[in-house]
């Protein structure tokens, strides 16, 4: 994870190749494509999510880290976003989590944030219990999250009618 971290650059063109492979299935629809992810791969979903590739629908974050990559950011973001975040994790402090959404605000992205109280790091992982470290399961935030990230994909991967996609019976 670090040497990714150390060049955004980089992690940026791994999160396009894999886009690219996932979208060459034959069970996938190149045109209605989710990325989700946990921690560093809720970066990784914003990150992706921050170059708009055809056919990416929406990025979900759960308890994502937000720092913003230190290169040129499409606009507008034509990717959904949906960040889920717990209020108490110090990695990702309130303070960060305003920035990272005024740097989506400012790129014109539609954006949605749920921030769950009393939540740390690491929130949906029924085996984190670090309280000192700022890392502990809480399962009112994990329900909840998963709750309005199913809500959001449903939304994100339908049809301009509001249909889930013929083939998609996990949507129906």
């Amino acid at each position: 994870m670090d040497p990714l971290l150390a060049d955004r650059a980089l992690l940026r063109e791994r999160l396009l190749q894999a886009l690219s492979a996932a979208q060459a299935l034959e069970e996938v629809d190149p045109t209605r494509v989710a990325i989700v992810g946990y921690c560093f791969g809720g970066l990784c979903a914003l990150d992706l999510a921050r170059v708009s590739p055809p056919g990416l629908r929406c990025a979900i974050s759960f308890h994502g880290l937000l720092s913003p990559p230190p290169y040129e950011v499409s606009t507008p973001i034509q990717t959904k976003l949906l960040l889920l975040h717990g209020w108490e994790d110090p990695m990702v402090p309130p303070a960060e989590v305003v920035a990272g959404l005024k740097e989506f605000s400012d790129v014109g992205a539609t954006w949605e944030l749920h921030a769950y109280g009393h939540a740390m790091h690491a929130f949906t992982f029924k085996g984190a219990n670090f309280p000192e470290r700022g890392i502990a399961h809480n399962p009112v935030a994990d329900r909840r999250s998963w709750s309005a990230a199913s809500i959001f994909l449903r939304e994100c991967l339908v049809d301009g009618d509001g249909t889930p996609h013929p083939e998609n019976e996990a949507l129906r």
